[in-house]
C-alpha cells in the first residue's frame, strides 16, 4: 500500500506525535506501507511550521503581558528564538522523511520558484522581501 503525505495531515500534527500518525510511522516497515512525501509538501509544512510558531509566540507573549497587568507577582517573561525552532525543526523533518520515506521531487517543470513564491504568498510581479 502507498501512502502519500499531505500538508493538512502534517498541519494538524507538526510533531508527529498523535496516535494515528505513530501508528502509521510504527507500521510502515511490518505492513510493506509505502510512504511518500512530496517535496512541495515537505517545503510548505515547513514554512508554515515556522509561521504558526511565530504567530503562537507572538499569541503568548501578548497574553502573558496582559496577564502580568492583572496580577500582583508578574511572571516571567518568556523567550523563543524562532529561526532556532525553524532550523530545528527542517532538520527533525529531513531526518524523519529521510530515515524510509520517498521523497518525490518537484515535477520536471520550472514550477519550484512559483511554488514557494506561492507558499510565502508572494504575489506574482513583484520582488520576494528577504527574509
Amino acid at each position: 500500500m502507498i501512502i502519500v503525505f499531505d500538508s493538512n495531515i502534517i498541519f494538524s500534527d507538526f510533531r508527529f506525535r498523535n496516535i494515528e500518525t505513530r501508528a502509521v510511522l510504527a507500521n510502515a516497515f511490518p505492513l510493506n506501507l509505502r510512504l511518500y512525501a512530496p517535496k512541495v509538501v515537505i517545503d510548505e509544512v515547513k514554512e508554515k511550521y515556522g509561521n504558526e510558531v511565530a504567530s503562537e509566540y507572538s499569541r503568548a507573549k501578548g497574553a502573558l503581558k496582559r496577564l502580568n497587568s492583572m496580577v500582583k507577582n508578574k511572571l516571567n517573561d518568556v523567550e523563543l528564538d524562532i529561526g532556532k525552532q525553524r532550523e530545528e525543526y527542517n532538520d527533525f523533518l529531513d531526518k524523519l522523511f529521510a530515515s524510509f520515506h520517498v521523497i518525490t521531487d518537484y515535477p520536471n517543470v520550472a514550477h519550484v520558484e512559483i511554488v514557494r513564491r506561492a507558499i510565502r504568498r508572494v504575489k506574482a510581479f513583484r520582488e520576494e522581501k528577504k527574509r
